[in-house]
């Protein structure tokens, strides 16, 4: 069973292929374009190329997202998952508009879910990237003043210390999503040397070994 069919049960599912469906051949060959390396698209290009708005634009692109998918993984031909999708009309149990798919928008749907090579590269590329350990996916830095007590009056005899205080997000359940830590100034000169010294072997192997990157 694939995923279209298995999701056809939810009716916000059906509304969204329906959506998709019902786009004109003008408007599914801009979406097709917009999506040509991937299915993230601003809101701005959705409206003024597709004329979707919020909420049909996250819902157009979540279904087509879906099929695309769907159909990658079930080894389906894009007249297979067309073919797929109008059966499933007809079994539709909500009264979901009648949907007319002409010759050309027929086309222009094909168009649509055929396969992606660079996008289909990129996720193979990033799923490599990411199976053997977590992935960062976000960090931020903050500097702390801890207080400490002098014997000498001057200040009320009060000095502070600067600490760098670390959050680390990862893709993955790490405790809690996420590891914090704190730095010295030395520790975080370290961290950044570390950090270029890396981005600088990347780029090393990038530029040198480019014929066996995938």
């Amino acid at each position: 069973m694939s995923d279209v069919t298995r999701f056809w049960a939810d009716p916000i599912f059906r509304r969204s292929v329906s959506l998709l469906v019902s786009l004109d051949k003008e408007h599914l060959a801009a979406l097709t374009n917009l999506t040509r390396k991937g299915f993230t698209v601003s809101d701005s290009d959705l409206e003024q190329q597709v004329g979707l708005k919020e909420p049909e634009a996250t819902l157009v692109l979540a279904a087509l997202r879906t099929i695309y998918r769907s159909r990658r993984e079930s080894g389906f031909s894009g007249e297979q998952s067309l073919s797929e999708i109008e059966s499933l009309f007809k079994s539709a149990v909500d009264q979901l508009p009648v949907v007319e798919i002409d010759d050309q928008e027929r086309e222009e749907l094909l168009k649509l879910f055929a396969p992606r090579p660079e996008f289909d590269r990129d996720n193979q590329r990033q799923a490599v990237q990411s199976a053997p350990l977590p992935v960062l996916e976000d960090s931020s830095f903050y500097v702390d003043l801890r207080a400490i007590e002098e014997d000498s009056s001057q200040r009320g005899g009060i000095r502070f210390v600067p600490v760098v205080l670390a959050r680390f997000f990862f893709d993955e359940p790490v405790p809690g999503n996420l590891t914090a830590f704190q730095l010295t100034a030395e520790g975080l000169e370290e961290l950044k040397k570390s950090v270029e010294k890396a981005g600088r072997l990347l780029k090393a192997v990038e530029k040198q070994s480019s014929e066996w990157l995938y």
